[in-house]
């Protein structure tokens, strides 16, 4: 179960709460009816900090720094409207991908070692999350979980583009219309996975003690490297990854959100490094005066006593972040780490 925030306009105070499989922050004119598990401290969440956008079941959604949170504003009309994917802007040249591409800050190398590799690791969860467009570039990037997602959403946002998320506006087959339409440029980013699977329990953790009222961890290093350690042995099992893991979501291979339910590889026309986002985003907006606003989830707390570095993982517990995202380091051209040189990539 992911926490739930419940935002109450004018007083700033806060509180953790458990619903579904979402994370909410409900207005109170909403009349959305939530139940109080703790409370926060005032000043986390600033009215600045929500870009609200209006969607077809006509409600009004705004995202904060972590884009699982929605605040859902206006009427809950249960009225459905059908779903009309924005159209992204023409191209006369009908090799202009093969053009833009060779300016490209990543080239071709990515996207290629992605479409020659082997999918080994299918687990059971959404595999199109969130698709954020803009028309006027025929811009589509897919949020890969912690790869920089709350960062790009702005971007696209500052630039006048929208998002579609999976299972509150849109559905699995409707992200899937956007992202097999070729007439969008549709791109992600990838991270080094063990730099990604150690953001990925700083967040859970982070999640973990909030929905216990507390603002940091209080464990020791060795206690967050067994607790890190104990997460993984269920994710790597688990076909879903939160069965074990509240928000394992988090641990998804990247390879996850670019395949289908059974396999297939989604169409992406480019992939790029988080490593070098800022002129990553800037190519794939097509702006090269872009500025990035660096936020992470949830609510770009620090928590420092939250934190472990990969300098702090044991060789086991590398190996076992080696075996469990071995599609990431095969798909994406990531070397492996030394303690994990005697793995080897399977055969397409």
């Amino acid at each position: 179960m992911r926490s739930v925030l419940l935002f109450v306009p004018h007083i700033v105070s806060y509180a953790i709460l458990l619903k579904d499989q979402r994370t909410y922050i409900a207005d109170p004119q909403a009349n959305r009816s939530v139940d109080s598990l703790a409370t926060l401290p005032p000043g986390w969440l600033r009215p600045g900090d929500l870009v609200f956008d209006k969607y077809s079941d006509g409600n009004e959604y705004a995202f904060v720094d972590d884009l699982d949170i929605i605040v859902i504003r206006g009427s809950l009309s249960t009225r459905k409207e059908p779903f009309r994917p924005p159209d992204p802007k023409g191209h006369a040249e009908s090799d202009w991908k093969t053009s833009l591409i060779k300016a490209a800050p990543s080239g071709d190398r990515i996207v290629n070692s992605f479409r020659a590799c082997k999918i080994t690791r299918l687990q059971q969860f959404d595999h199109l999350c969130h698709l954020f467009v803009l028309p006027n570039a025929s811009a589509l990037q897919m949020h890969v979980y912690k790869n920089g997602g709350t960062t790009m959403a702005r971007a696209f946002r500052t630039k006048g583009g929208r998002g579609f998320q999976h299972g509150e506006q849109v559905q699995q087959t409707q992200l899937e219309q956007l992202i097999n339409n070729a007439g969008w440029w549709r791109t992600a980013l990838v991270r080094d996975p063990m730099e990604r699977a150690v953001s990925a329990f700083h967040e859970i953790k982070l999640r973990m003690v909030l929905s216990q009222g507390s603002v940091d961890c209080s464990a020791n290093r060795a206690q967050l490297v067994d607790e890190f350690q104990s997460m993984l042995n269920h994710v790597e099992h688990d076909a879903n990854p939160e069965t074990h893991v509240p928000a394992g979501y988090h641990f998804l291979t990247q390879t996850h959100f670019m395949i289908d339910s059974i396999g297939g590889k989604y169409p992406l026309d480019y992939i790029g490094g988080v490593s070098d986002m800022l002129r990553e985003e800037q190519f794939i907006l097509q702006d090269t005066r872009l500025q990035l606003d660096h936020k992470s989830g949830p609510l770009d707390l620090g928590a420092p006593n939250c934190h472990i570095e990969k300098t702090d993982l044991p060789l086991d517990l590398q190996k076992t972040i080696c075996r469990i995202f071995i599609d990431d380091y095969c798909c994406y051209g990531f070397a492996f780490p030394e303690a994990c040189s005697d793995m080897a990539c399977p055969t397409p």
